[in-house]
């Protein structure tokens, strides 16, 4: 991020040494180490949150996916009961069925079995 060298270094702690003096420049250096301290876990708290909410968007997807996959799976197999049943129908109507020989006429009932003719 910042390129600072060993001579940028010793540049700014002279200068520090000028303005700040010898007495004060140890607590200067601590209250920025305790500066710098909380602008690190600032950032690494803001990257934890951000790789989370990858973390959520990609868990989401995968889901719709899933879920997209799971309703092609249903309608696979809703296809496939269709198609036996038409393959059933089919095979019923190719079927040759036996042609039975017809019936005899129906008695009604209270008439007479009687192989005599009515009477006129």
């Amino acid at each position: 991020m910042f390129e600072i060298g060993f001579a940028e270094l010793v540049l700014l702690f002279v200068v520090a040494l000028i303005v700040v003096g010898p007495e004060r420049l140890p607590a200067l250096a601590r209250t920025l180490g305790q500066w710098v301290a909380k602008a690190r876990r600032m950032v690494a708290e803001v990257k934890g949150e951000i790789e989370r909410e990858v973390q959520v968007e990609d868990l989401k997807q995968a889901m719709r996916q899933q879920e997209g996959i799971a309703e092609i799976k249903q309608l696979a197999e809703r296809v496939k009961s269709i198609n036996s049943e038409v393959q059933g129908v089919i095979t019923d109507v190719t079927t040759p069925t036996p042609i039975l020989p017809p019936r005899p006429p129906a008695v009604p009932p209270g008439a007479a079995a009687s192989s005599e003719p009515p009477v006129k």
